[in-house]
């Protein structure tokens, strides 16, 4: 079984792909082999969204890490990346929804229940202590109002406030 496992830039990707490694083989924008357990991973930029539905019809298992779009957010101010990208790359994903993928919100209090659904469906217990990767406590500069992200399904069921 092999998981295919889009995201946006700075929600948990690598952390994912640390976590999943051991029981997959990593093929980062899909350059898989027939291996019998690939993890294709890649962001969603507009340009990858057709490759991203071809992996899928192959590999059904999709596998999306989240992580509170305020906090994402920091993490694309402080490299001083394009915010208009940002916004596009979120609304990629939402487009994900439609097959049904294993959601795994890495800052959400039930995180482990998350966790543990997708570790029974692979057939793979997956552990983790949840230490951040490349994370930052500086206050937010520069971001922009991110609002609206909130009221958008899949990110309303984990982070509404």
């Amino acid at each position: 079984m092999g998981i295919v496992m889009p995201t946006v830039r700075h929600t948990g990707s690598l952390f994912m792909v640390n976590l999943l490694s051991p029981y997959t083989r990593v093929s980062i924008k899909g350059k898989a082999d027939e291996h019998d357990r690939p993890l294709i991973f890649d962001h969603v930029y507009d340009a990858h969204m057709p490759r991203f539905r071809e992996w899928i019809k192959r590999y059904p298992t999709v596998v999306i890490p989240l992580r509170d779009p305020t906090d994402c957010a920091r993490g694309w101010a402080k490299r001083g990346e394009d915010f208009d990208r940002f916004f596009n790359m979120w609304e990629n994903l939402l487009e994900f929804d439609q097959y049904d993928p294993f959601y795994v919100p890495i800052d959400h209090p039930e995180r482990n229940d998350f966790l543990n659904d997708l570790s029974e469906h692979i057939n793979v217990e997956l552990k983790t202590d949840w230490k951040p990767h490349n994370t930052s406590n500086q206050p937010p500069k520069g971001i922009p109002d991110v609002s609206f992200l909130y009221n958008q399904p899949v990110i309303r069921d984990f982070y509404a406030y």
